[in-house]
């Protein structure tokens, strides 16, 4: 089968999807065609997959060109984000005969603050023979912005849990600081709530530092706030980092603080490799989490307490075992059928 992703960007969990299911598809032609950077996708999927990166605007005619020559050799189309989401749906009526898929990979978008797009997104995402959310709760968000639709499924995203895990024990020069480490990797944007974490390390003592694990555009805005609650000795920035797993099994616990997940990634890579996680009690995280775990938007004071708790506990055997149901090979499994299913 050949399959053709088309991202606009490839970076954070979109581009760990991609890579975990096509690293872990077999007998298929993978072609991943972008518009964002390469740097980021990993040697071991540039040796599986044909990598096509467009270096024009995207609604020019040369990127149309190369777009329309790439769906043409493909037999299912698996598209990932706006604005390829109308683009790619527009284009599915040109090819007749070829499969479309969408992955919804957020339960919360700017579009859906726009009234009037509802109608066009109805239309929009009726098109594609099968639209999948990442969790149930990015399903059932998408159903109450555009009403329910027999082309809806569910498939929980999926990680290498082995290869997690043998990544994870590479040596990184790691923890200078203190006694406990706590580290939330995601990107640094306006989707996740980096306010209530930082406000909770104003209640921690010296022995708690953060580190904050990614990129993004709300880098100056996560600075100034370090600044204007005094965290700077408690909180570091490392950026993009290639050694994720390793950075959390060598932490005490991590957090994934954020107004909404379509499914939390970065959850299921800490618990893999033995590290509890705390996530906000919202969409796409408290899928994943027991409420134990949980803790609601703004409370500092409550993730603060169990920041506290949880690093003096070991829990690694039962993270481990919270993540079965996370493995890859269920997700392709999945995959798989939804493939086969659309073609027949």
């Amino acid at each position: 089968m050949k399959i053709l992703h088309i991202a606009s960007e490839c970076n954070g969990g979109v581009l760990s999807f991609i890579e975990n299911l096509s690293l872990n598809i077999s007998d298929d032609q993978i072609t991943l065609l972008t518009f964002g950077s390469i740097d980021k996708i990993s040697e071991l999927a540039k040796n599986k997959i044909k990598i096509i990166h467009i270096p024009y605007r995207i609604y020019s005619i040369k990127a149309f060109f190369i777009l329309f020559r790439a769906i043409n050799q493909a037999e299912v189309v698996h598209v990932h984000l706006f604005p390829m989401l109308y683009i790619c749906s527009v284009l599915k009526s040109f090819f007749r005969g070829k499969t479309f898929i969408y992955t919804e990979h957020a339960s919360l978008n700017n579009r859906r603050k726009i009234k009037q797009l509802r109608n066009i997104e109805r239309i929009i995402y009726r098109n594609y023979d099968k639209v999948v959310g990442v969790s149930e709760s990015c399903s059932e968000a998408l159903r109450a912005w555009i009403g329910p639709m027999d082309n809806i499924v569910t498939i929980y995203n999926g990680v290498d849990l082995n290869l997690t895990r043998q990544q994870s024990l590479q040596n990184i020069d790691f923890r200078p600081y203190t006694n406990y480490t706590i580290t939330m990797v995601a990107r640094l944007s306006s989707d996740k709530d980096f306010e209530t974490l930082l406000q909770s390390f104003t209640l921690l003592d010296n022995n708690y530092h953060l580190y904050l694990v990614g990129e993004g555009d709300l880098r100056k805005t996560i600075q100034d706030m370090i600044i204007k609650y005094e965290l700077v000795d408690k909180v570091s920035l490392l950026g993009y980092r290639s050694d994720v797993p390793a950075i959390l099994r060598q932490s005490d616990l991590s957090v994934l603080s954020s107004y909404g997940e379509g499914f939390g990634l970065a959850i299921i890579e800490s618990l893999a490799v033995g590290t509890i996680c705390l996530g906000s009690h919202v969409s796409g995280i408290k899928d994943i989490l027991d409420s134990e775990y949980l803790f609601e938007l703004g409370d500092s004071k409550t993730l603060a307490e169990k920041i506290m708790k949880y690093c003096n506990l070991d829990l690694s055997e039962k993270c481990k075992n919270m993540v079965k149901e996370y493995d890859v090979n269920k997700m392709v499994q999945l995959y798989k059928k939804v493939y086969n299913n659309a073609i027949q």
